[in-house]
């Protein structure tokens, strides 16, 4: 399962890599922000933590430069309503 022709790989990612199936993590992206608009914090962690330890994702440090802020966003809701510090708490653009 892990040969493409006749090259044997070591990792399942590597064998999609070699058959084009990796074009990019676009899609762990768009997964993690349309998540976003439905599930709460912990779970979007969760779901960045499934993602990341599956092995599909090609360049983790990508996905978490284009997700970091909606990632943070509950952290940051937290700790301002925690310390009664008024504003915007959305830190998603």
């Amino acid at each position: 399962m892990r040969t493409v022709n006749e090259k044997k790989y070591d990792i399942f990612q590597e064998t999609c890599d070699a058959l084009g199936l990796l074009a990019d993590d676009k899609e762990f992206i768009d997964v993690i922000k349309d998540s976003g608009q439905l599930y709460s914090g912990p779970q979007l962690y969760s779901l960045f933590v499934h993602l990341m330890t599956m092995g599909s994702v090609k360049n983790s440090g990508d996905v978490w430069s284009a997700t970091w802020k909606l990632l943070s966003e509950s952290i940051v809701y937290n700790r301002r309503r925690m310390l009664k510090i008024p504003g915007n708490y959305n830190l998603v653009v």
